[in-house]
């Protein structure tokens, strides 16, 4: 999954925008390794 480590360097409407990405990443990860998990089974 991915972190976000520091974004006091970037102002708060693109500290948004790199919140919404990387909860999207991380929702398509989660499905990913859940079909992936579901296959192996």
């Amino acid at each position: 999954m991915l972190v976000i480590r520091d974004t006091g360097s970037i102002n708060l409407k693109a500290q948004a925008e790199v919140k919404r990405l990387v909860s999207a990443e991380n929702s398509d990860r989660t499905a990913l390794y859940s079909a992936v998990s579901k296959a192996l089974i």
